[in-house]
């Protein structure tokens, strides 16, 4: 999958990565709506620099480690939901006893919320990322971009070790689909915001950024289908047409 690097909003270099995961998990339900998962897993991570300075670090990294993560959901859809709640925490641990290049233990929770009244309906996100010790390699850092993910900046664009992120959208059901096709045509805007720390190189400059987006949109069989235009604090806007989830 390619991997931008930018900086001060342009795009410096690209690379190719390439991850490859093999895991054993132990798991245990928790009712009817959660599960618990411990485990291992061996990894590698292939970065290679298609265009940029050639000083720029690339090659492979084993990251090899430990697991473990927890799920609770009770949303009614995984596009565009209209009632309930998404709780997901992970945590990953790449072990040099076991191979792995780098030593850090990553943790990331993100949580979604569903509310409607008749055809309006608002979702709120959070997502708080960091490290127990350790830091991130480039490529396991936090990234925010996008829309639906600070709109304003490209998909990906603001990258840091650590990550607090909150955004609410409004969504208003222009029609219903029937099966198969979809579920519903919806147009709305979203409030978003985030704060970054740490980024590789201090290429991401740590602080604040908030950003907003209007757009119209359809929950079809094939995923969500977007078309949005977003804007951020300093003024730079950025148009999107968007099939699923970046």
């Amino acid at each position: 999958a390619p991997l931008n690097l930018f900086q001060d909003g342009d795009r410096i270099a690209r690379y190719d990565l390439t991850r490859a995961v093999v895991g054993i998990d132990l798991g245990a339900t928790l009712g009817n709506d959660a599960e618990l998962r411990v485990g291992v897993s061996g990894g590698m991570a292939d970065m290679t620099l298609d265009t940029g300075d050639p000083r720029l670090p690339q090659g492979q990294d084993s990251e090899s480690g430990l697991r473990a993560a927890f799920r609770y959901d009770t949303l009614d859809s995984a596009f565009v939901p209209r009632q309930g709640n998404r709780l997901a925490l992970d945590l990953f641990s790449p072990q040099p006893a076991m191979g792995a290049a780098h030593s850090y233990n990553r943790l990331e929770g993100n949580w979604s919320g569903a509310w409607s009244l008749g055809n309006h309906t608002l979702v709120g996100r959070a997502r708080l990322g960091g490290t127990l010790g350790g830091e991130l390699p480039y490529y396991d850092e936090f990234a925010v971009g996008g829309l639906f993910d600070l709109p304003g900046y490209a998909t990906g664009e603001l990258r840091g070790g650590q990550i607090a992120y909150g955004g609410l959208a409004y969504y208003h059901r222009l029609t219903t689909l029937q099966p198969p096709i979809g579920r519903g045509v919806y147009a709305g805007f979203s409030l978003e915001g985030a704060d970054l720390q740490d980024s590789f190189r201090g290429l991401t400059a740590p602080g604040s950024r908030f950003g907003s987006s209007v757009f119209l949109g359809a929950d079809t069989w094939l995923g969500p289908l977007y078309f949005g235009l977003g804007i951020n604090r300093d003024g730079d806007g950025a148009a999107y047409l968007q099939l699923g989830k970046p």
